[in-house]
């Protein structure tokens, strides 16, 4: 028996999208209690499917907020430490690495020269080492656990 092929994608085509719009919402105030309905007209979605999104983004524990048993979350009323980290707005191993490499390209773009010469082999070297390496390495400076 063949393994059949995988369903297409629903994280990054539409669910995160959703976490994003609703971090967003807020981010531009703490105190927000935004709805589906608002979060489907500005991604341009139904908002039947919003709300079911979002129940799923609850039992993953993403957001928080007022379900109804047909339609799912109606309004979103937390994003969870987890949301934070997985749009960015709390550190994770992830996102740290992304910034340690986008911060190490910004300052190879600056430096002239030696220096020019001397980062890009810094980070030709992270990049050889790998993403395991460079999670390790920004995470070891985010929380101050260096060394071994």
């Amino acid at each position: 028996m063949t393994r059949p092929e995988p369903l297409p994608d629903q994280w990054y085509s539409r669910d995160l999208l959703v976490l994003h719009e609703v971090a967003h919402a807020f981010a531009d105030d703490p105190q927000a209690t935004p709805e589906a309905s608002d979060i489907a007209e500005s991604l341009n979605l139904d908002e039947d499917l919003v709300g079911l999104i979002g129940e799923s983004l609850k039992e993953a524990g993403y957001v928080d907020g007022i379900s109804t048993a047909s339609d799912g979350i109606i309004i979103f009323t937390k994003l969870t430490p987890a949301g934070r980290r997985e749009v960015g707005l709390w550190p994770s191993p992830d996102t740290a690495a992304d910034r340690l490499m986008a911060s190490l390209e910004q300052a190879i773009d600056r430096a002239q020269g030696e220096q020019k010469t001397r980062l890009q082999r810094v980070r030709d070297g992270l990049s050889q080492a790998g993403r395991d390496v460079v999670i390790g390495i920004a995470t070891g400076v985010a929380t101050g656990q260096l060394g071994g």
